[in-house]
């Protein structure tokens, strides 16, 4: 299917609309658990662009272009995050991180890359298509909360509470490829390792026991189990990894013998490897320090209030490039751009290891923000890549629900 000529025409005159609501969008600052300002620019865009729209009990932005059809057609939902990580350093940035200023091809500002560069877009596509076709099927635009915090917390309320009764049978990501088709990535979980001792005055540490000694044999057994799981290797999502990351004493006073110590652990792992496995292999490493491992959980409140336990893991996942939607928007990016995207993965962790790692909801990843620049000083997203992602966004919907 190629797209009608007024439907190019028409994404092709909103230009300044995309960079203007770019601007907008990364100008509201929103780290995790403070989404609630950019959740209300995002819900008025969405509004005003003609569809239904609300938010969730937790924060989730949701917006619903409906299919005119009484046939019941295939429902597709875009999802991109409303949270980015903190700017970092100040002076490590060229320009205001949330000033959303524009130098050439690139508009710059914290989230750019990750993912505020895809919303506007995604909204403009779904206009598009609103505007001058008919479909069967829904198309619903979703912003979730909290997802930098790995818990993916936003995506499972989402398909577990909001659209649990009607959830999407294809879902895109808005995480960054650079134009290309992302199919999976490892999964991820970071692991809390506590060794105890007893605590004495420095000054005579043989009347104590020193929980830092332990903890750093238990490091040297991590370290040999991280060179053990890199044995094998994926041919699209690579090795599995695991290092330590952060180590903490109590008491942490300079002249006492600690009598606990805690450290950190990422472990990147692939699809089919399971948790409790790596798990025990992590504590038989350590069970001559008296030490154990556990996921890390922490207690967090969105910014609706709504409080919640997360647990810090993310499935991982990867679907077939035989698949029905990989070879679909691969397709919309042929027949659109005309040329073959890459299919690859991604480094980082993404909601996807939930909506198809867990739930078996088909999905991929295609957008105009660059991997390479997320989580960095002077994040960016490319103006011309935002105009041709908004092309084979609204080529996918027609080809999808059609």
């Amino acid at each position: 299917m190629k797209l009608p000529k007024r439907v190019l025409d028409y994404i092709d005159s909103r230009l300044d609309y995309l960079v203007e609501t770019t601007v907008r969008f990364l100008k509201v600052p929103s780290q995790s658990g403070s989404e609630s300002a950019v959740a209300k620019v995002l819900l008025r865009e969405l509004e005003k662009a003609g569809f239904e729209a609300y938010l969730d009990a937790v924060g989730n932005v949701i917006g619903i272009l409906k299919g005119h059809s009484e046939e019941k057609g295939k429902k597709l939902a875009f999802n991109v995050h409303l949270d980015h990580v903190p700017p970092g350093r100040l002076d490590s940035w060229k320009y205001d991180p949330f000033g959303g200023v524009i130098e050439g091809n690139r508009i710059f500002g914290r989230g750019a890359a990750d993912t505020k560069g895809a919303w506007a877009p995604m909204i403009l596509a779904m206009q598009a298509v609103k505007e001058f076709c008919n479909i069967n099927g829904d198309v619903i635009f979703t912003g979730v909360v909290m997802e930098e915090l790995t818990y993916c917390f936003g995506m499972k309320y989402l398909l577990d509470h909001t659209l649990k009764e009607g959830r999407p049978d294809y879902m895109i990501l808005g995480e960054a490829t650079g134009l290309n088709v992302a199919v999976g990535h490892r999964g991820r979980a970071e692991f809390e390792v506590v060794t105890k001792g007893r605590a004495c005055h420095a000054s005579a540490p043989w009347r104590g026991e020193n929980a830092l000694y332990k903890a750093a044999r238990a490091i040297i057994g991590i370290e040999d189990l991280s060179r053990e799981i890199m044995d094998e290797e994926d041919k699209l999502l690579g090795r599995s990894t695991m290092a330590v990351t952060d180590l903490r004493c109590s008491p942490g006073a300079h002249n006492v013998v600690p009598d606990e110590c805690k450290f950190y652990v990422d472990y990147r792992f692939l699809p089919k490897e399971r948790l409790e496995d790596m798990l025990r292999r992590i504590n038989e490493k350590i069970r001559d320090e008296g030490a154990s491992a556990h996921v890390c959980e922490k207690e967090e409140e969105s910014y609706t209030g709504f409080r919640f336990v997360g647990k810090k893991y993310m499935p991982g996942y990867v679907i077939s490039s035989d698949h029905y939607l990989v070879r679909t928007i691969t397709g919309a990016v042929e027949s659109i751009l005309e040329f073959k995207p890459k299919i690859q993965r991604w480094d980082f962790a993404t909601d996807g290891g939930y909506s198809m790692g867990v739930l078996g909801i088909p999905t991929v990843g295609f957008s105009p923000c660059e991997e390479d620049l997320s989580h960095v000083p002077n994040e960016s997203v490319r103006v011309d890549y935002m105009l041709k992602a908004a092309k084979v966004y609204a080529e996918t919907i027609l080809m999808l629900c059609g």
